[in-house]
């Protein structure tokens, strides 16, 4: 009796020809650390009037090497070494996550210290107030203020921008996060100030932002159109819980961890709002 088994080679090269299906735990780990990132934004929106984001080359470079194993992991299992889509999927991916993981850990140490430490009440020197473009879109601002005998270039918000364009000094609690990095958390406006700045803002953005609203709304007016005539259109309602594709378990698993992490940032919030009093950008 031949007690050789024949058994055919798998070629590691091209599973991801083979098997595209993604596994559960890849699911949620990749649903996990979009839901931190998201989280991490919002909370730090939240508890921040504004801060400095000095972060060095070795902890980008820290953050590509991480990503880039993780990213080089996902690539080789779902697509296969031999899709040029492979190594372009890493590159650009690695370049791109890299930073966005750099800012959002940069968020989470701000939160550590400002949850540790303390903030100090003093009047600063404000030098220069400018707009932050990103394809002539008006997405924040930066205040250049004189702090600890230098010059420090915080970054805020839009609305923050018309509140201090014409100011020459401000009131705030400031603290310090590490060796060159500073956090605000209360800026004290003067009475009205902060709803004038909202105004100015609003109508920047109705003056500038018109044509998007037309595009949102004739999306909105196409959706529900379809909703109307969804029989004279032949739009079935899929049915999410006999038959998921990766994409809606992802979002699935998404919208559960959402639910549950909004708990955090208003447990969060309510921290930092008892710490620190009246807080956040808007």
């Amino acid at each position: 009796m031949n007690n050789y088994v024949n058994f055919q080679e798998k070629d590691i090269t091209d599973v991801g020809e083979k098997d595209k299906k993604m596994s559960r735990a890849d699911k949620i780990f990749i649903g996990c650390v979009a839901v931190f990132m998201l989280i991490n934004y919002i909370v730090t929106d939240i508890c921040f009037e504004m801060y400095t984001q000095n972060i060095s080359l070795a902890e980008y470079i820290g953050c590509g090497v991480v990503v880039f194993i993780i990213l080089s992991y996902y690539c080789v299992k779902y697509i296969g070494l031999k899709r040029v889509i492979t190594y372009v999927n890493i590159v650009i991916g690695t370049l791109f996550l890299s930073v966005l993981l750099g800012i959002n850990l940069y968020g989470t140490r701000l939160l550590y210290y400002a949850a540790k430490g303390n903030t100090i009440t003093t009047r600063m020197d404000i030098n220069n107030v400018k707009k932050i473009m990103s394809k002539r879109s008006f997405i924040g601002s930066y205040i250049f203020a004189d702090y600890d005998h230098k010059e420090l270039r915080f970054e805020s918000s839009r609305v923050n921008y018309y509140a201090l364009k014409n100011e020459h000094s401000m009131l705030a609690d400031i603290g310090k996060a590490g060796a060159d990095n500073y956090y605000i958390t209360r800026v004290h406006w003067r009475i009205n100030q902060k709803a004038d700045a909202r105004k100015q803002y609003w109508a920047y953005w109705f003056s500038n932002a018109l044509v998007v609203v037309y595009v949102v709304a004739g999306i909105i007016a196409v959706l529900v159109a379809a909703i109307f005539l969804k029989e004279k259109l032949g739009i079935k309602k899929p049915n999410f819980f006999t038959r998921l594709s990766p994409l809606q378990t992802i979002l699935l698993v998404f919208g559960a961890i959402v639910v549950f992490m909004v708990l955090v940032v208003l447990v969060a919030y309510s921290y930092m709002l008892i710490r620190y009093g009246r807080i956040g950008r808007y």
